[in-house]
């Protein structure tokens, strides 16, 4: 349908909306928001309504219906104090204040000046003259054809494929028949449901009390692999279907702890193709498991370094297999492996993390989550190079898989609010209806930096303590994923360990003063002394502790007894590879008495001037505090999770998680 309103024309078809001086095209989302608008005007729309009739009734956060409201506005120009078109009505939602009416087929021009409202995109400005615009166009097209990041725009629609409370995540649909798994979470980890078909009831298949994931189905939909983990075991189990029902799990593989496996079946169904690795620092290796002898075998991949070849997908119509690697922190490749000839060849890399990705419908396609934050799941091809936007969101998006038409594909939508509290008590003064984590305080209690997404992508956010100040630095990451910060020890500046290297930040002026890429992910960044950070990778196998100086930009490796390192302006305290703590030569604390040294890239030790923290062994929510290096003291259950905590003058900021949804979605093409 084709709309016209003030001085804008809407083809709802494409997705574009055209003013007198430019076309802008919309995102799947704001397009389908406008139509909305324009078939409801000059009533009062609630969120609720929009929820139901826009978002196919996903559950979103207000956040992430305003944010497309905002991207709207932004391509109407409604952007002043008075609005024009789209207005916010207090407490119910919005109202679109003019009347569109219906118009012939409007004929567009291709043009360079088409816009497309979306994240960290760059406008392309309108020329003035025709060699002007014959120019921009060249370097357009150039664009488009070397660069992945310039994006199509596909119209699809989805909904949600089954309609269930909780939250429901990495389905898996059988080939064949069109039957269903997915994990659901539960109290005490997550299980694996199946329904026969979508109309039917979903029914109980994986083992209980554990961590169900990763549902994989054969060719024939005869057998169904998933991967079970709980305490200090790691199993796959295989599901028989005997006349169409599934018969009770068995064990088949031991696998490692703290191994997220991805699995798929080869294709005559006699083996299971896999990723793991020997322990969580360790890189992944891609390997193949005879299924009637259980013997094992590591295929032909390339070396992995860091995360390694951490993702595997087999095509079940083309029975190809696709394989992800990072061998670099925040880059990508794409590998297709040859098991006949036990060959691997590369097919394209990105610059940034993705997770996972499936192989499309179209054989020389693939289908992935955009960079990080995702809100959008592209199909690239792998010839060209080119990507098309196949879904944009307002919630986040992972775990693509295929859906059994040739057309279309499942994923999962989630959102997640985690808040910030401090010393017991969540700050409403600091918290979103989004992740809000890193709680990091400044080492004289006067400031609170953290990480939020409540602007839809991850930014710094700084927060004075004795004030209502709060504000964010724009430290142009560009899809990096935040890992950890820390203070200086004379609180001038203030380290972001990312995906992407090292980020020093003066905190007077709040402008980069430097970035260290490394060839590897960095673990237990902290500063060392004013201007010299520590770090630790994880090479060959062990730990090794390095420092670098930002003043001088030279890097050196530490005395190689050591695998961690951190100060105060006080203390300074070395770990040694047996996890012995040390302080002036001498060791600190019992080993026997801290535990879980690491968790997400940071060091679980703590130095608050001349006190020392860890947490207990066995009990990682309680703390250990050395008073002065000399005198214990034990507090029980002051934290609540394995994220990261803070502590400044004796208070601890941490992150929990308030709550959080997802979805099992299918688009429709």
């Amino acid at each position: 349908m084709y709309w016209q309103f003030g001085n804008f024309k809407f083809d709802q078809s494409v997705n574009l909306l055209t003013s007198s001086y430019e076309e802008v095209l919309l995102e799947p989302k704001a397009a389908s928001l406008l139509a909305y608008f324009i078939n409801n005007h000059t009533r009062d729309i609630s969120r609720d309504e929009l929820i139901e009739h826009v978002w196919s009734g996903q559950i979103v956060s207000d956040n992430a219906i305003n944010r497309i409201v905002v991207r709207l506005r932004k391509a109407l120009g409604d952007e002043e104090k008075i609005k024009r078109f789209i207005v916010t009505v207090p407490k119910t939602g919005y109202r679109f204040v003019v009347q569109a009416k219906q118009i012939q087929k409007l004929e567009h021009v291709n043009r360079p000046d088409v816009k497309t409202i979306h994240p960290n995109k760059i406008t392309v400005p309108i020329g003035i003259t025709a060699i002007v615009i014959c120019f921009l166009l060249i370097g357009f097209w150039q664009i488009i054809k070397i660069s992945s990041a310039e994006l199509e725009n596909h119209n699809t629609q989805t909904s949600p494929l089954i309609r269930l409370a909780g939250q429901q995540f990495d389905a898996a649909m059988a080939n064949s028949n069109g039957q269903l798994a997915y994990s659901q979470l539960t109290e005490n980890g997550a299980e694996i449901y199946w329904v026969k078909s979508i109309d039917n009831k979903a029914e109980l298949i994986s083992a209980p009390n554990g961590w169900a994931t990763s549902a994989s189905w054969a060719n024939d939909a005869s057998q169904l692999v998933y991967v079970y983990n709980k305490d200090d075991i790691c199993q796959f189990h295989l599901v028989i279907f005997i006349g169409g029902e599934p018969q009770s799990p068995r064990p088949i593989y031991e696998c490692p702890i703290n191994s997220p496996t991805k699995l798929a079946f080869g294709k005559d169904d006699q083996q299971l193709i896999f990723v793991e690795r020997k322990n969580e620092f360790e890189p992944f290796f891609a390997y193949t498991l005879k299924l009637n002898d259980g013997s094992k075998n590591r295929l032909s991949q390339p070396l992995p370094q860091g995360k390694g070849n951490h993702f595997i997908n087999r095509s079940q119509t083309t029975g190809k297999l696709l394989l992800l690697s990072d061998t670099k922190p925040n880059e990508t490749t794409v590998y297709e492996l040859n098991l006949e000839e036990n060959t691997f060849e590369t097919k394209t890399s990105f610059e940034y993390k993705i997770d996972a990705a499936i192989w499309g419908h179209n054989p020389q396609t693939i289908v992935h989550p955009d960079k990080h934050p995702s809100y959008q799941l592209l199909e690239t091809n792998l010839e060209t190079k080119n990507s098309k936007v196949q879904i944009s969101d307002s919630r986040r998006l992972m775990e693509p898989a295929s859906f059994n038409n040739g057309r279309d594909y499942l994923f999962t939508s989630y959102l997640h609010n985690r808040d910030i509290i401090i010393d017991g008590q969540v700050k409403t003064d600091i918290n979103s209806s989004v992740m809000d984590y890193l709680p990091t305080l400044s080492r004289d209690y006067s400031q609170l930096a953290f990480i939020s997404k409540r602007s839809g992508y991850s930014k710094i956010w700084l927060k004075m303590i004795a004030s209502e100040e709060l504000f964010s630095i724009d430290t142009k990451d560009d899809g990096n994923i935040f890992y950890g910060l820390d203070w200086s020890l004379n609180n001038k500046l203030l380290v972001s360990n990312t995906s992407g290297g090292l980020v020093i930040i003066d905190m007077d002026t709040y402008e980069i003063l430097n970035t260290k890429k490394l060839s590897l992910p960095a673990y237990a960044v902290s500063w060392l002394s004013e201007v010299e950070l520590t770090y630790s990778l994880f090479e060959k196998g062990k730990w090794q502790a390095y420092s670098y100086n930002y003043s001088t930009d030279t890097t050196k490796l530490l005395d190689q007894r050591w695998a961690f390192s951190l100060a105060s302006s006080e203390q300074q305290v070395f770990v040694d590879h047996d996890m012995r703590v040390y302080h002036k030569g001498e060791e600190l604390i019992d080993i026997g008495l801290c535990g879980v040294f690491i968790s997400r890239y940071n060091l679980n030790l703590r130095l608050d001037g001349s006190n020392f923290y860890c947490r207990v062994k066995d009990k990682p929510n309680d703390l250990i505090v050395l008073n002065s290096m000399k005198t214990f003291n034990y507090i029980p259950d002051v934290l609540s999770s394995l994220h990261p905590y803070s502590v400044a003058n004796g208070v601890i900021a941490q992150s929990i998680l308030i709550d959080g949804s997802s979805d099992i979605m299918r688009t429709r093409n």
